[in-house]
């Protein structure tokens, strides 16, 4: 009998289907879109389940399709040693998925298996048809790839896991075969178990760099924009650009090799953006974050980006809020921001974000799940119009237009239009503005009839480093 000691392994394990060039771990090639997977559990006794599975593409896909899988899994009774301690069961497994080749044709050549497993852990993947593999457990989660050698048959992998000085746990048994359908690629599985939203493949490559021209327009553009803003509104109204990294450039080794492989600079839009406008034009304010971000990174914050969404963290977002009401705050004393004393910090664990949905299909994942930092106020809110703004892992708080107030003359009036990095920030920000006009995500035009009624002293950019367009708008 193969050694067990005292740790409970659960293992929800996930089939995701990504393109060429993939690897896990080391390194990993393009993510797709819509997989599904069901999570299992341990059973009393000794069983095995076949289960057919149905998923869809996204609507991001270009065709939809569905393919079926069905997976076999074989697992062990749970049992506790002497002193009433769990000995570990092994994992039930069962999973279905859909293959996106990358560009929309061509098949893929990667399988990626995701799960939850006790920390510290090392899990092995092994079959006839593909060659093992292996990833480190880190936070409980782990992804890692495999190689089908050959994608036209049905094959079974074997699914093991260890913790150092103890035995391995006895190996579940997945039978799976490789389909596919016809999709656009999305997301990486990143080394340290970290997963990537691939729409930020070209700018972590530095492969799509603004020229001279295009960066001297962004500064006319903006020095018209203010005086438009200034004119609308008869007073010295600023424009602050809230710039913020990619968490691909603040932990770029967490990127697969691959990748960095094809790296063509190290330089980056928001860096070319924030070298061109700060200090450019009075009344025009640069706030990029990414130095102030890598030096908490070297300082050992570890939750400055989620591991399975593609945004910030609330507390990265807080950080983000100290720096920008400190601007503000030089005008509007009463508008300072609140010290981190007045909120409750703290590390939970919530269900994966908006990078794993991407995989999910139809499946429900909830018990799949990610530990990350929370910032929430101790004090009662005073800002109005905003709901109440769960712990979870989600870009979705706030996505329509929304209008706060606070009942306080002293403060300042704001218009701010933002992608889905302002979730996270919102609720922060509010506080400090009497009246404030969030613009729906990604609706980047100015209501200038708006302006000129409530003539609002700021226009805030709230911006990741992919839409560094909107600069030049």
């Amino acid at each position: 009998m193969i050694a067990r000691r005292a740790f409970v392994l659960l293992v929800f394990l996930t089939i995701l289907f990504i393109s060429p060039g993939c690897g896990g771990g080391g390194g990993s090639a393009p993510m797709t879109n819509a997989t599904s997977a069901a999570a299992g559990s341990t059973t009393a006794e000794a069983s095995s389940a076949t289960t057919a599975v149905t998923t869809t593409t996204a609507a991001t896909t270009t065709t939809a399709a569905t393919t079926t899988t069905a997976a076999t899994t074989t697992t062990a009774a749970p049992a506790t040693d002497a002193d009433g301690n769990p000995l570990t069961p092994s994992p039930v497994f069962w999973a279905a998925g859909t293959v996106i080749p990358r560009d929309g044709g061509g098949a893929g050549d990667c399988m990626v298996f995701s799960g939850m497993c006790e920390p510290g852990a090392t899990v092995r993947i092994t079959g006839d048809n593909i060659e093992p593999a292996v990833q480190f457990v880190e936070n409980g989660k782990f992804h890692i790839a495999v190689y089908p050698k050959n994608k036209g048959i049905r094959f079974t992998v074997e699914i093991t896991a260890k913790l150092p000085g103890r035995g391995e746990s006895l190996p579940t048994k997945a039978e799976t075969r490789w389909d596919a359908a016809s999709a656009a690629s999305v997301c990486i599985v990143g080394k340290n178990n970290v997963l990537h939203n691939m729409i930020n493949f070209e700018d972590s490559l530095g492969r799509n760099l603004f020229d001279d021209n295009y960066l001297a327009n962004i500064v006319k553009v903006q020095q018209n924009k203010l005086k438009q803003l200034r004119e609308a509104t008869g007073k010295d109204s600023k424009i602050i650009f809230l710039l913020l990294p990619s968490p691909h450039n603040v932990f770029p080794e967490t990127m697969p090799d691959w990748m960095n492989a094809m790296k063509k600079s190290d330089d980056s839009r928001l860096r070319q953006v924030s070298r061109t406008l700060t200090g450019k034009i009075d009344g025009v304010v640069v706030l990029d974050m990414t130095e102030k971000y890598a030096e908490l990174k070297a300082a050992g914050e570890k939750y400055l980006y989620y591991r399975t969404d593609s945004h910030w963290t609330d507390y990265a977002a807080f950080v983000a809020y100290e720096r920008l009401m400190e601007v503000v705050a030089a005008d509007f004393p009463a508008a300072a921001a609140r010290p981190i004393s007045d909120f409750e910090v703290s590390v939970r664990t919530v269900p994966m974000g908006d990078v794993w949905e991407m995989f999910k299909g139809q499946y429900e994942y909830k018990n799949v799940t990610e530990t990350t930092k929370f910032v929430r106020p101790k004090f009662t809110p005073l800002a109005k119009g905003l709901p109440v703004h769960k712990y979870e892992i989600s870009y979705k708080y706030c996505v329509d237009r929304v209008d706060t107030t606070v009942a306080d003359a002293s403060l300042p009036t704001a218009l701010v239009l933002r992608d889905s990095f302002s979730a996270n920030i919102i609720g922060f920000l509010a506080e400090h503005f009497k009246t404030v006009r969030w613009n729906a995500m990604w609706n980047f035009n100015i209501d200038w009839n708006w302006v000129r009624q409530n003539k609002p002293d700021y226009l805030i950019y709230i911006l990741v480093e992919r839409h560094m367009t909107e600069m030049s708008k």
